[in-house]
């Protein structure tokens, strides 16, 4: 009779790991979260969860949902690249063709939205844009910082009209 008792008291707790580990992996992946910042001229603005973040493709628009200033990455069903827009407050950020696949994104990360208004961040302008700064009245820029694997990167966007005011 003790051996049944036994018996049964490993087959509990063997349910209650195999039913604990799936839960831990799906608060995981849900932990896996991006988390957003926002900065005008080097400064931060403080976000609350006041700012949209859009994923616009060729089939779809898709907004994220926003908490605590992070977002779980969408599902964009086999997509490779798509627009990135950015709204908080009276500035809207367009990053087109931002390749969205891949394992970098499946990570926790930190994206920081940015604006550079002259004189710019010599590191935000060197190189072809240098050239023409004298016709370029902002940038916008979105730094990837993964915090898993993969080294960060920067996408620049020179913007020869005031669109983000």
């Amino acid at each position: 009779m003790s051996n049944r008792i036994f018996f049964i008291h490993i087959l509990k707790l063997t349910l209650f790991i195999v039913l604990n580990i799936g839960t831990a992996v799906q608060v995981y992946s849900q932990a896996n979260r991006i988390s957003v910042t926002f900065q005008v001229n080097e400064r931060d603005k403080q976000l609350t969860d006041n700012f949209y973040l859009l994923f616009l493709t060729e089939r779809d628009t898709t907004e994220v949902e926003i908490v605590d200033s992070s977002f779980l990455f969408p599902e964009l069903d086999s997509i490779d690249n798509a627009t990135i827009v950015f709204v908080y407050k009276k500035y809207r950020l367009f990053f087109e063709s931002i390749q969205v696949k891949g394992k970098y994104f499946e990570q926790e990360m930190r994206w920081t939205f940015k604006i550079d208004t002259k004189p710019f961040e010599y590191s935000n302008i060197a190189g072809s844009l240098e050239k023409e700064q004298h016709k370029i009245k902002g940038l916008w820029i979105l730094s990837f910082n993964p915090k898993e694997y993969g080294v960060g990167k920067q996408i620049v966007v020179a913007n020869y009209k005031k669109r983000y005011r």
